[in-house]
């Protein structure tokens, strides 16, 4: 079985996200708010350079349309476990903005554990 750690130790809003070049890998939880109400979670996404990708986001706009106080948990990933623990963390929790991966998880059995902000352990 497959185990990825994520730890959301950083928040952030649109206003105060780093710039671009300052980026890392990992993945990302987009809230409306909250980040602790699992309701609120808009988004998951990843990618090589996280504040690149938030700065630069086809969907920013429809997330601001949802809410007024966006606030993004990050956690830094690995290259080699990014989609994997994407797409994990997307089949467990249904993001509302998220399409691939809600009905179909393409790894074999995965152990996430999220620390942070939130915490959750879950099996996939």
């Amino acid at each position: 079985m497959k185990a990825i750690t994520l730890n959301f130790d950083k928040s952030y809003t649109p206003k105060n996200l780093p710039g671009e070049n300052s980026g890392y890998s990992g993945i990302y939880f987009v809230f409306a708010g909250r980040p602790c109400n699992r309701d609120h979670l808009m988004y998951i996404g990843e990618s090589s350079n996280v504040f690149h990708r938030l700065a630069y986001h086809d969907q920013k706009d429809d997330w601001e349309r949802e809410s007024k106080n966006i606030i993004y948990l990050i956690a830094k990933v690995p290259a080699q476990d990014r989609e994997w623990a994407e797409s994990a963390c997307i089949y467990h929790y249904e993001p509302k903005f998220n399409c691939e991966y809600m009905e179909n998880f393409p790894h074999s059995d995965t152990k996430i554990v999220i620390t942070g902000f939130i915490r959750d352990t879950f099996l996939v």
